[in-house]
Formats: C-alpha cells, sequence, structure tokens
C-alpha cells in the first residue's frame, strides 16, 4: 500500500500502540513549508495530519517509554518533539550545539538520545529534559548511528570512541 505524504519521505518511526507511523519529510528548499512531518494512520492506510517544521529533516525515531517521537532538524540545529497523544503538533524542541544534526539513536533504559552531527560530533542528551549529557570527536561526518545497549557501544563508520 502508498499512502501519499509529504515531499521527499526520509526518516520514519513508528508507534506500534496507535498504530502511527511518522515521516520525516527532507522537503524542497524552493517551496515554502515543505519540511514538514506526516503521521500515518497505518490501519487506515492514509496520511491523518501533516506538522510543520522549522527546517530538513533526518533521522526519527519513537521512544515508547515517553510516548514521544524525536526528530532531528539539520538546520536550525534541533531535534522536535511530537508527543503520541498529541501528534498533531511539535510540543517541544531541543537546541543542539553542533552543525546538522544526522544520524539519532535512543538508550531507552537510560533515557540517552545519541545525535551523530554534521559538525563531526556525538551529542549525548537527556531526552526528557533535553540537557547535553556529553560530546565526542566523530572522525567525519556522519549518516547513521546505533547504539547497541547490549554492549554499551555505538555503531557507526564515523565514531570515534564510545
Amino acid at each position: 500500500m502508498k499512502v501519499p505524504v509529504g515531499i521527499r519521505p526520509n526518516g520514519l518511526a513508528f508507534d506500534p500502540t496507535r498504530g502511527h507511523l511518522l515521516a520525516a519529510n527532507v522537503g524542497d528548499p524552493a517551496i515554502q513549508g515543505s519540511f514538514t512531518l506526516s503521521i500515518v494512520d497505518a490501519m487506515a492506510g492514509k496520511m491523518v495530519t501533516s506538522i510543520p517544521v522549522s527546517g530538513r529533516t533526518r533521522w526519527a525515531l519513537y521512544d515508547p517509554q515517553a510516548d514521544a517521537f524525536y526528530v532531528n532538524i539539520s538546520d536550525p540545529a534541533e531535534i522536535v518533539v511530537v508527543e503520541g497523544k498529541k501528534a498533531d503538533r511539535v510540543s517541544r524542541t531541543i537546541p543542539i550545539p553542533a552543525l546538522g544534526p544526522h544520524g539519532l539513536d535512543l538508550d531507552a533504559k537510560s533515557g540517552r538520545l545519541f545525535c551523530a552531527c554534521d559538525g563531526k560530533v556525538l551529542i549525548t542528551l537527556e531526552a526528557k529534559s533535553g540537557q547535553v549529557l556529553s560530546e565526542l570527536p566523530l572522525s567525519g561526518g556522519p549518516d547513521v548511528i546505533f547504539f547497541n545497549s547490549t554492549l554499551q557501544l555505538f555503531m557507526s563508520p564515523a565514531v570515534t570512541r564510545a
């Protein structure tokens, strides 16, 4: 089944409780208002809402414990938060102190977000408050980052240490 969403869908995140799929749409800089998040009702096979965001989207994830979607925005450097129960708007933003938030992952056990940035830094944040916990150098610009909670290791070609 195909469901029309915004321009150039990229990151995806799924809320299994509600059956909502969030599509982070990269958009087109030449088209005003094209940077959006689409919320899709997976069972009905239709988009239920479009949420405008401040810039180009990157990775997205859903945190079942917080009942929230997190989506990286490249510029301005931030993470937008959409609450699962209020998935029709951005509920808050978390500023990121590095250029180009790109890869994004979560350690649900500790409530930490890991944001790998084009500015060659890995930012660790407390998801609930948005407080920056650490900044680690990366050997290059990342595309993706994965956190293995069992091994307590980051997995990405650009990570220089964990």
